[in-house]
């Protein structure tokens, strides 16, 4: 009987180990509680699992970092208010987050919150009004406690399902289908905003083509006034990597 029970058990890891490797399951995320309305829960993993790689996760597909902390002006001079998260959200998104945390999990905040950060939450983090906490300040510090508690965890990963709704939902008006495509798109929504997307897909030959999609991407780099558009060399090898990954994990004909 212990014979066959280590046989099962072996069989039992290697159906996990495939699963993660083949995106099923984030390798290092809460599960997401959120379902998405365009996706299914397989692939708003892959989602997870890219968009935390790109910004946290050092560009290794299932990895991501939910204690980062980025201050103003460090990825770029345009970047006027703090980041934070595995999926690095800016701004009013890092309030946003930190309002559903306090949300849902009152206790837990209050408990982390050792820097005022609940009266900071009273105001809007807007561009002409920025958050400007710095790397290891009391108030970073507390952020990232919140925020990379377990619970904080998986309004990280529910917050990410929720904006790839809102990203598909702009990106699906402007005539995409192909999952791959929508979600190539959609990486670029939490880049560079939905004007940006809507430059790149407008000016594609073919915008249910990935290879389209890309090729229309580029073109950024032939506009010299501006270094940090989307498509510039600056944020080329993120896009190689993900447009990989969608090969690899999102079937051609696949649609939302």
């Amino acid at each position: 009987m212990s014979k066959y029970r280590s046989i099962f058990r072996r069989i039992l890891v290697f159906a996990l180990l495939t699963a993660v490797l083949s995106g099923c399951f984030p390798m290092n995320a809460a599960a997401a509680a959120a379902k998405s309305k365009y996706v299914s829960n397989k692939y708003a993993r892959v989602w997870m699992n890219i968009l935390g790689a790109v910004e946290t996760g050092g560009q290794v597909y299932g990895q991501r970092n939910y204690s980062s902390f980025i201050g103003p002006y460090t990825g770029s001079p345009n970047e006027h208010s703090c980041t934070a998260g595995a999926y690095q959200e800016y701004g009013e998104n890092l309030r946003q987050l930190l309002l559903a945390i306090q949300k849902q999990y009152p206790a837990v905040f209050k408990r982390l919150d050792t820097a005022k950060i609940a009266k900071d939450l009273k105001r809007v983090w807007s561009e002409s009004a920025p958050y400007t906490a710095k790397p290891g300040s009391a108030k970073a510090k507390a952020i990232v406690n919140i925020i990379s508690s377990a619970k904080g965890k998986r309004v990280q990963d529910q917050r990410a399902v929720e904006l790839l709704d809102t990203y598909l939902a702009g990106i699906k008006k402007l005539g995409v289908k192909k999952l791959r495509c929508g979600l190539f798109m959609a990486e670029c929504y939490h880049l560079g905003g939905y004007a940006a997307v809507q430059r790149v897909v407008n000016r594609a030959s073919n915008k249910n083509s990935l290879s389209s999609l890309r090729k229309s991407l580029y073109l950024d780099q032939k506009d010299y006034s501006n270094s940090y558009q989307i498509g510039d060399t600056i944020y080329q090898g993120r896009h190689e990597l993900i447009y990989k990954w969608l090969k690899q994990y999102i079937p051609a004909n696949a649609v939302f």
